[in-house]
């Protein structure tokens, strides 16, 4: 072999240029998104997937392992220390090797702040994912009869992905349709990293996205969730003013009055958790008072955009159809 050459014989044949990392421009990362939203039946997983991986750095298989018990509403780490914008979702990376690839010996926490762009943004596409799959689950309730096992509830997926083979195929046929390439096809989180980085973050700043720093002294210490880190995923600079107008929009109505016309069953869920045998637990309280109205206001922040942009979309229909009224200027003023 001839000096300084590399021996990459056992990828011989390979395109040179395969898995060599790289940023995706976010004009492409809407494209990604417009397309699955515009012409993929599984736009839900699929989106969620490819948001909380760009957004927040998560694994393609950690993402297929969440579930609803996973789900947090945090109320600190925001880009505003009190009020509506101090709350952000976040998804729970639990502790133990048989859930997650690193193998966490505590529970992690990630989060993003809302997006520059609604489309991409975690916590709409997250609350458009999970309206639509609770409008169309019938068995879900919130009952806990065995106390000493699980509720069933809480180990409802987030995504109807369960192998990496389906994600993949999915995904591939999206970069193939919108001529988008990407350097891995499920492992979006490259992206996060890369972009992080690249924007001038500090190591540990990446870290608390990522999560690789796992020695016990600093992971103990490090925040769960970094606000300028959430800031240069959000698609602004380090040092730009972070500002998103459509989340600061004001629902006309109280928001129960939503959340009875996009879940019908929302009152029942309520009766079910106060029950004699319902589910007493932080995470139901949380889930039916706290995150299930953030995501529907979430929702209806993003469909002002949504509904004009994909008026064929499935949820766009059914966001129409259930509160009409709700576009009309005046109705409620």
């Amino acid at each position: 072999m001839l000096s300084g050459v590399i021996d990459n014989s056992h990828k011989a044949g390979t395109d040179p240029l395969t898995g060599i990392k790289d940023l995706m421009p976010m004009s492409d990362k809407l494209k990604v998104m417009k397309y699955i939203h515009e012409s993929r039946n599984d736009w839900g997983s699929l989106s969620t997937t490819f948001v909380w991986g760009n957004n927040a750095a998560v694994r393609g298989a950690s993402s297929r392992k969440f579930v609803y018990a996973d789900l947090h509403l945090t109320k600190g780490y925001g880009p505003e220390k009190e009020g509506n914008l101090a709350r952000v979702l976040a998804l729970i990376l639990r502790q133990g090797r048989l859930i997650h690839k690193d193998g966490f010996t505590t529970d992690k926490q990630v989060g993003s702040w809302r997006h520059r762009h609604y489309i991409m943004c975690s916590q709409f596409t997250t609350a458009l994912h999970i309206i639509n799959d609770l409008r169309n689950n019938s068995t879900i309730n919130f009952y806990h009869v065995e106390k000493s096992k699980r509720a069933p509830w809480w180990d409802t997926p987030l995504v109807a992905f369960t192998k990496r083979d389906e994600e993949s195929s999915a995904i591939k046929q999206v970069y193939k349709k919108t001529g988008v390439s990407s350097c891995k096809v499920t492992h979006h989180r490259t992206h996060a990293i890369q972009l992080a980085g690249s924007e001038g973050l500090a190591p540990y700043q990446v870290a608390t996205i990522s999560k690789h720093i796992t020695e016990k002294l600093t992971s103990a210490y490090m925040p769960e969730i970094d606000k300028q880190a959430c800031k240069v995923m959000a698609d602004f600079g380090k040092d730009e003013p972070y500002i998103v107008d459509y989340a600061r929009v004001v629902l006309p109505r109280e928001i129960s009055y939503y959340m009875n016309l996009l879940l019908p069953r929302y009152p029942v869920w309520l009766r079910e958790q106060k029950s004699r045998t319902g589910d007493k637990s932080t995470l139901a309280v949380q889930f039916l008072n706290e995150v299930l109205p953030y995501l529907v206001e979430v929702l209806l922040q993003g469909a002002i955009y949504f509904t004009k942009d994909f008026p064929d979309h499935p949820m766009s229909q059914y966001i129409i159809v259930s509160f009409f009224c709700f576009w009309i200027p005046g109705e409620y003023s």
